[in-house]
């Protein structure tokens, strides 16, 4: 399923999902016997404390004392394959996929037995969950793509079973959610599959396994977090889920890593910071990735605070570490501006150099490809410089400020697509200070104005549109979204597509069909 939302999701947050799924014991009873659950429960909370040594040995013990059952095999691949997803080490991907041909195998063996069959397909469903992450990582999508789809029709055989079965609904809502949201041009990938999505059956299966499921009940509760922050825009339940989870399990740094990605997104930079902090002080060697993730974090936030000097070491320690293209180019880009706002033309062409670096998966990285050859051709100069000033102070939640250095132009006389980014940018200012007539104002202007760079235009839609929705002038809201979504192939599209997606889940369900 990753290689459908890897356009949408923070890469570390895709590589490193968790499917922590369970199994059952080869019991008469056709179920997980009481001794067994107290284990694998034992097991998983020392997997979510990041304890894996002593997570492997519970589970090494489950699978002394009962080789013939997969549960012990299942729970010890978690940490490989986390390992995997973080560096990429091809051992850990080896011994994953070892163990998990042992589940498979002894699942398969046990078909014909007296062992539940939702627990079998339960069985299957999550391997196979696994597997297609251990694929999508490896970039072997086709595989991928037919390892969800065998899970996902094993998962959905199991709750024709035993609709009971809390644990395996979080699976199926993650697919039913995410598939529901795949970008049009993965939509092939859907048709080979034969798997279809719905969004809301999603977001009802996950509350469902938070709320009832015991083995995936962390699982669930992670990934809601994520999709209510990244999908409805609903920060203060994602936050309250992750600062639950973080409280409950203080050595986790995906959890850490999500909630300070949220802080950021927040606007509130140092509580953001204090997590950062955390994560790099850690003394964890297994998720060195997700470490330099917190790093170019970091550099972000000083960059969005203006604080150039402090962003430069970050990025470079990033750039220097990392060994993923993702952000690569917006590190690169962001440095290089560093330098030009040190007046250190020379140091910053070096680095705009590099811009092409990065992944064009992220619109950040396709963006900074675009900036870099731009700055290579003609340096910023200072209206530019004072434009990046002022997107900062917007980013770091400065909305007064933002708004009172915009007059700073007027002064100018900016030709036409420098002055639709800036009225862009009094739009943006205008909305956060609930100033919503200003804000719509300036969105029509950079929509009249024909000098206006293509990737304005759409934006501009979706400033009008969430102007409306706070107007509830909802027939509005779709004909702007509409107008929005006749754009393609622009500057930061991805993250436009879901920030429309975000107002469409806003309307009331019957406007919103």
């Amino acid at each position: 399923m990753l290689i459908f939302i890897q356009k949408t999701i923070h890469p570390i947050i895709l590589i490193l999902v968790l499917f922590a799924f369970t199994t059952t014991t080869l019991s008469q009873k056709n179920t997980i016997t009481p001794r067994l659950e107290k284990q694998i429960l034992k097991g998983l909370d020392e997997v979510y404390k990041f304890n894996f040594k002593k997570s492997e040995k519970i589970f090494n013990e489950v699978i002394n004392v009962i080789p013939e059952n997969p549960a012990g095999y299942h729970f010890k691949s978690i940490q490989y394959l986390w390992r995997y997803l973080d560096n990429k080490n091809d051992t850990d991907f080896v011994k994953f996929i070892s163990l998990s041909d042992t589940v498979i195998e002894i699942v398969n063996d046990s078909f014909e037995s007296n062992l539940s069959k939702a627990v079998i397909n339960f069985v299957l469903g999550s391997t196979y969950s696994f597997r297609a992450m251990a694929f999508t990582r490896q970039e072997n999508y086709l595989d991928a793509v037919w390892a969800a789809k065998k899970s996902f029709s094993y998962l959905n055989t199991a709750i024709l079973i035993d609709s009971t079965f809390y644990d395996a609904y979080m699976g199926l809502g993650l697919f039913n959610f995410m598939i529901a949201q795949t970008p049009p041009a993965l939509k092939w990938a859907m048709r080979i599959t034969g798997i279809s999505g719905d969004k809301d059956k999603g977001i009802k299966y996950l509350k469902l396994a938070a709320n009832k499921g015991k083995f995936s009940k962390v699982d669930a509760q992670y990934y809601l977090s994520q999709i209510l922050a990244e999908f409805y825009d609903d920060n203060k339940a994602a936050e309250k889920l992750l600062k639950d989870l973080n409280k409950t399990y203080p050595k986790n740094i995906l959890f850490k890593y999500s909630l300070a990605v949220l802080y950021i997104k927040m606007k509130q930079l140092k509580n953001a910071e204090n997590v950062l902090n955390k994560i790099i002080l850690s003394k964890d060697t297994y998720f060195p990735q997700l470490i330099r993730y917190s790093k170019l974090s970091l550099g972000n936030i000083y960059y969005y605070r203006n604080e150039f000097e402090k962003a430069k070491s970050y990025y470079k320690s990033f750039i220097a570490d990392s060994t993923e293209e993702y952000y690569r180019g917006i590190a690169t880009l962001r440095l290089g501006l560093c330098y030009s706002f040190a007046g250190d033309n020379s140091d910053a062409e070096d680095y705009f150099a590099l811009t092409d670096e990065g992944s064009l998966d992220i619109d950040d990285d396709r963006y900074a490809k675009y900036a870099g050859e731009k700055y290579l051709e003609k340096p910023p100069d200072l209206i530019r410089l004072k434009i990046e000033f002022i997107k900062n102070l917007i980013e770091s939640g400065s909305y007064k400020k933002a708004k009172d250095s915009l007059l700073f132009f007027e002064k100018y006389k900016t030709p036409g697509p420098v002055l639709a980014e800036i009225n862009l940018l009094r739009s943006n200012a205008s909305y956060y200070l609930d100033s919503l007539t200003q804000s719509y104002s300036y969105a029509l202007s950079v929509i009249g104005n024909n000098k206006a760079e293509t990737w304005m235009k759409p934006f501009a839609y979706y400033y009008a549109a969430r102007v409306s929705l706070n107007l509830n002038y909802l027939s509005d809201v779709a004909m702007y979204i509409a107008e929005a979504r006749e754009y393609s192939d622009y500057i930061y599209e991805n993250k436009l597509t879901n920030l429309l997606n975000v107002l469409e889940n806003k309307l009331p369900k019957t406007k919103n069909k």
